[in-house]
């Protein structure tokens, strides 16, 4: 009998022995893990903000291969840029299709677009930058973006350096609105990772309200908000030469509205869709011009719809991070809450909303903007948080 319960005891010890080992283990990894993407992190934060004096990411890593690629997206040969970290592992590395809109051309003469890749590249990560028409016409056009990039996606996902399953998707501007709207397409919606918005729309037609009548909104808040003359002119254009004919569009986008008496405009006998955007461009007051808005002609509307994010989020299938300043003058900050609240009933979603932030992570610039250490501080902690969800899915 002594035996027999000396044998169990031995058998229990032994057992706590291994339990004890595994669980260390256990705890090692997850442990080594947060340690190691708490460098990769840090390391990118580093390398993006400009005012941080050390890059450790140019000391402990190669300089990435940046190649020129084309790519077929139905008729059409798209252009771009792909940028392959120095080490390739043997099961692949994870990669990101980049999503511009309209707001960037090339590569070589945007630094902050240079700095992003590097980064990324030198961490080991893929990037590929499709150059779309939208650079090029700088007229938002969803059918052909989002097939350039869906194919881009495509694309990317099978190159044999690409890791199986690991691939996402960043936007910036309205190229974040667009990336977010490939990334619900039925050929690639299951094989995308993750997105992260920068500065992204949630809905075109409340983005318009707030750009034409300087006003930005969330609810029943409401606060002035003076938008840059290229995302005003970006609006009116879109307008204009969605709801009219061509020879309109062409009179209707040479008056200058601010000094043009309305009697004087409407001397030139527009249409009936003519007058409706006439009549919308010399609106000032919010409601009047969001009312004006909601009664565009219906394939306007149709347009507007095809092109906002709203129109599509509920098919996400991959964890988006939204990322947002409150000094943006371009898309206000507010599309992004509504962005969160929608999305965030769909898939898990992160939002960081910085403080006058955007010059320092070069997004959205304004030379008026000025920020104190505290500020900076208190903002680079909300990046490193935000990016460090980010690359734990990307490494995990």
């Amino acid at each position: 009998m002594k035996n027999h319960h000396f044998s169990n005891e031995k058998k229990f010890s032994l057992l706590m022995k291994v339990f004890v080992i595994i669980s260390v283990l256990f705890l090692f990894s997850i442990f080594y893990n947060n340690i190691i993407n708490f460098f990769k992190t840090t390391a990118l934060v580093t390398q993006l903000l400009p005012s941080v004096p050390i890059k450790p990411l140019q000391y402990f890593s190669e300089p990435p291969i940046w190649q020129k690629i084309e790519y077929t997206s139905g008729d059409s040969v798209v252009k771009a840029d792909l940028i392959l970290p120095s080490k390739i592992k043997s099961s692949g590395n994870p990669a990101v299709l980049f999503s511009l809109g309209i707001a960037v051309n090339e590569p070589t003469d945007d630094q902050r677009l240079v700095n992003l890749s590097e980064a990324l590249a030198r961490l080991g990560i893929i990037v590929l930058i499709p150059w779309t028409d939208t650079q090029k016409t700088q007229f938002l056009s969803s059918e052909n973006e989002v097939n350039a990039l869906v194919n881009g996606f495509k694309y990317l996902n099978s190159l044999p350096q690409t890791k199986n399953n690991n691939v996402g998707i960043i936007g910036y501007c309205t190229g974040a609105s667009m990336g977010l709207i490939a990334a619900t397409n039925q050929e690639i919606r299951n094989e995308v990772s993750y997105v992260v918005s920068f500065a992204g729309y949630h809905d075109l037609k409340n983005f318009s309200k707030s750009i034409l009548s300087d006003t930005a909104f969330l609810d029943s808040n409401r606060r002035e908000w003076v938008p840059d003359p290229f995302a005003v002119n970006l609006v009116k254009r879109q307008i204009i030469n969605t709801t009219l004919s061509k020879e309109e569009a062409e009179i209707i986008s040479s008056i200058n509205f601010s000094s043009t008496k309305i009697s004087d405009i409407k001397s030139n006998n527009f249409s009936l869709r003519g007058n409706l955007v006439v009549n919308l461009l010399n609106l000032k007051d919010h409601t009047e011009i969001s009312n004006a808005i909601d009664n565009l002609p219906e394939d306007t509307l149709e347009w507007l719809n095809n092109n906002s994010p709203s129109s599509y989020n509920s098919n996400l299938a991959a964890p988006v991070f939204i990322m947002h300043d409150k000094a943006d003058n371009i898309v206000p900050y507010e599309e992004s809450y509504r962005m969160y609240r929608q999305i965030s009933q769909y898939v898990p979603t992160e939002i960081t909303i910085f403080d006058l932030f955007q010059n320092e992570i070069q997004l959205h610039e304004n030379d008026s903007i000025k920020n104190n250490k505290i500020d900076l501080i208190s903002n680079a902690i909300k990046l490193f948080s935000q990016l460090n969800s980010v690359v734990k899915i990307i490494f995990e």
